[in-house]
């Protein structure tokens, strides 16, 4: 079946490797934020704070959210270092 994955994260680093292999592989991207909390978003996913994600909120760091799907691919390609 095709599911949908919700990466939520304060970890930018596996935001933007995530969104490289979304790209590389042409993935269905259905929503996209660098900064969850800072959106417009009103749902179960900015109603729902963790002890981390207060923790990091409070220090100044963005909890980045990705939310898409895999296509029907028997392999997915990896994207290269992402590193800068």
């Amino acid at each position: 079946s095709d599911g949908i994955i919700h990466l939520k994260t304060d970890s930018v680093l596996m935001y933007e490797f995530t969104n490289k292999i979304i790209k590389t592989n042409k993935l269905n991207l259905i929503y996209s934020t660098d900064n969850l909390y800072n959106t417009d978003q009103d749902n179960e996913l900015t109603q729902i704070k963790t002890y981390y994600e207060q923790s990091f909120f409070k220090e100044g760091i963005n909890i980045t959210y990705l939310k898409f799907s895999l296509n029907k691919k028997p392999f997915y390609e990896n994207p290269g270092n992402v590193l800068k």
